[in-house]
């Protein structure tokens, strides 16, 4: 039993949060990766002041993560992948022509683009973190032995590019 009760609005109702959570977000990411992205872009910093966070602030951590790990430069709406409808102006219309249902069923099809979207995240992570599997897991915020699991499901090899990058 608590003595004091603290409640906290969701991030949804704390939009003033929002840009100086994600610069945070973005400062400790790029000390862990040895980037130095500047920030958002005008653009970027809408996308993320205009979504509705049902995540809170371990999603936009999540998001910010991720978008330093695409991003070479200022992070873009590109960058920013939130999964419902802000993002479909993003989609290319290339990635919903080669979408084809043959008959599979929803869960085949969910489970195939998870599979891909899971292989690319894994290949892009050991990438920018140059074949180092446990700092790929962290930023992927997974264990290390989630992510070893994973290699070998996938029989993703750390090759001497991604060693040497």
């Amino acid at each position: 039993m608590s003595e004091f009760t603290i409640l906290i609005p969701p991030l949804r109702d704390r939009k003033e949060d929002i840009e100086h959570l994600a610069n945070r977000f973005l400062h400790a990411t790029n000390a862990e990766l040895n980037k130095n992205l500047p920030g958002f872009s005008d653009a970027g910093l809408q996308v993320l002041l205009n979504n509705d966070w049902p995540g809170n602030v371990r999603q936009l951590r999540s998001m910010v993560r991720s978008a330093v790990l695409r991003a070479d430069d200022w992070i873009t709406p590109s960058h920013l992948i939130l999964g419902d409808a802000a993002t479909e102006d993003r989609t290319s219309h290339s990635d919903n022509a080669e979408f084809n249902i043959n008959g599979s069923s929803l869960k085949e099809l969910v489970r195939r683009k998870t599979v891909e979207v899971e292989r690319q995240a894994l290949t892009e992570a050991l990438k920018k973190t140059g074949g180092n599997k446990a700092k790929a897991a962290r930023l992927l915020q997974i264990d290390y032995t989630t992510m070893h699991a994973k290699l070998k499901q996938y029989a993703i090899k750390i090759d001497a590019e991604q060693k040497d990058t």
